[in-house]
């Protein structure tokens, strides 16, 4: 399960053990967590997006720092998709239009 919150705080937790959840902090230089999703054929990869338009790849075996960081947008990063059918697409929206 991959959870984040308007505290900054990134979660990945396997449901079925309580004591693995993994946590990580977004840089300090993002506002607050808009979306998460899950890569969908590379299994450790998520991507994160924030109200500072920003993107911030992460492989959950090293949490510790972003795989890749995106200004997407010039406001807030509402949504982001990966595309089922074109290996490594990913799509954004942002309230700049």
């Amino acid at each position: 399960m991959l959870t984040a919150g308007y505290d900054s705080r990134v979660n990945v937790a396997d449901v079925r053990d309580v004591k693995s959840c993994l946590k990580t902090m977004i840089p300090k230089n993002a506002k607050d967590i808009e979306s998460v999703a899950w890569h969908p054929t590379l299994e450790h990869n998520f991507a994160v997006s924030t109200e500072s338009g920003q993107v911030f790849g992460y492989d959950s075996r090293k949490m510790t720092d972003p795989v890749f960081t995106i200004q997407a947008h010039k406001k807030a990063c509402s949504s982001i998709v990966f595309s089922p059918h074109i290996p490594n697409m990913m799509t954004t929206a942002g309230t700049d239009g």
